[in-house]
């Protein structure tokens, strides 16, 4: 199967890290999610691959990424397996402004004010900020090739208008529920920074 080509092709580099992002689309709950056979096949395949990292691979990492920790098969979560959790919240205000500022970098602009992007998108994870500021790149883009009177550099109105058709991809239920699974499951998890 390609889950395990690509476990035996990572153990066969001298390091490696294998990264799942959304694992909970390979690991839903079994309990939750019907026990197709398909989930089922696919679950104990990454179970047997997972199991060589507690017989002391020490050239493999792997990390796994969630919205959705609540639907991980648990027997991904008992200890052995991802024994370390680390709870990434939404960038805060000052995250956020430095996110503009990166994005940007390079891109011709007209008096952006990246404190006041950041005031304008509470809530906006890292890829909601993505996408906004490349929804204003084509913004610009399109009404240059329109022909319009206007400047050749991104500006404030340009976010504003960009603003106006994007919504923030986590909910509020979500980042609810996310900040209560932390409590609930607290005390696994790690207290360092990220």
């Amino acid at each position: 199967s390609n889950i395990h080509d690509m476990f035996a092709h990572a153990r066969q580099q001298e390091r490696a890290v294998i990264f799942l992002d959304e694992v909970e689309a390979l690991t839903l709950n079994r309990h939750s999610s019907g026990d197709s056979a398909c989930y089922a096949g696919i679950i104990a395949q990454l179970l047997t691959e997972i199991q060589g990292f507690e017989d002391g691979e020490g050239n493999l990492m792997l990390i796994a990424a969630t919205n959705k920790p609540w639907a991980i098969d648990p027997a991904f979560l008992r200890p052995g397996r991802f024994d370390e959790k680390i709870y990434v919240p939404l960038p805060d205000e000052e995250s956020r402004r430095h996110m503009f500022d990166v994005k940007m970098t390079g891109v011709p602009t007209l008096d952006l004010d990246y404190a006041e992007l950041a005031r304008l998108t509470p809530h906006f994870s890292g890829a909601d900020i993505d996408h906004l500021c490349e929804k204003v790149k084509g913004i610009v883009i399109e009404a240059l090739i329109a022909g319009e009177a206007r400047p050749d550099r991104i500006t404030m109105e340009d976010y504003r208008q960009a603003l106006q058709g994007i919504q923030r991809s986590v909910t509020s239920a979500e980042e609810q529920a996310l900040t209560q699974w932390r409590l609930d499951d607290g005390s696994s998890f790690s207290r360092r920074a990220v």
